[in-house]
C-alpha cells in the first residue's frame, strides 16, 4: 500500500474540507430542479490555493481560472446545520440522497434572522 506523504497527512482535514465543498458545489448543479428557497452558489466555497502538493495547486490555479471574480465563500456564509434525515413518513417523499425537499428552508430562515440581528446590533 502506497503511503501518503507527510505534507498531505498533515493536512488532511483541510482536503477533506476542500473534497466536501468541492462536492457540495457540483451535488447542488446536478439537481434537474433547484429546491424551493435554495441559495445557489457561484462557484466552490474554497477557491484558496493551497501551499503543498505543487499538483494540487496548479489545479486550483485552472479553477480560479473557471471562475474569474470568485473567490469562494465568506466563513459567515459557511455556517449551515446540513441536511436532515426523514425519520418519519412525510407528506412529500425523499429526494435520492434520502432528504427531505425543503430541509434547508428552515435553516435559511434561521440564518437571515441571525443577520438581521447582527445588522441591527450593528446600527445601534
Amino acid at each position: 500500500m502506497r503511503r501518503l506523504p507527510r505534507a498531505v497527512s498533515a493536512n488532511k482535514p483541510s482536503y477533506m474540507r476542500r473534497l466536501q465543498a468541492n462536492l457540495a458545489y457540483l451535488a447542488q448543479n446536478a439537481e434537474k430542479v433547484p429546491k424551493p428557497g435554495q441559495q445557489l452558489q457561484p462557484g466552490p466555497a474554497i477557491m484558496s490555493i493551497p501551499a503543498a502538493p505543487a499538483e494540487l495547486a496548479k489545479l486550483y490555479t485552472k479553477l480560479q481560472e473557471l471562475f474569474p471574480g470568485w473567490k469562494g465563500q465568506t466563513p459567515q456564509m459557511k455556517q449551515s446545520p446540513g441536511p436532515q434525515r426523514i425519520n418519519s413518513n412525510t407528506s412529500q417523499p425523499p429526494n435520492s440522497a434520502g432528504l427531505q425537499q425543503n430541509w434547508g428552508q428552515n435553516a435559511m430562515q434561521q440564518q437571515q434572522q441571525q443577520q438581521q440581528q447582527q445588522a441591527k446590533q450593528e446600527n445601534q
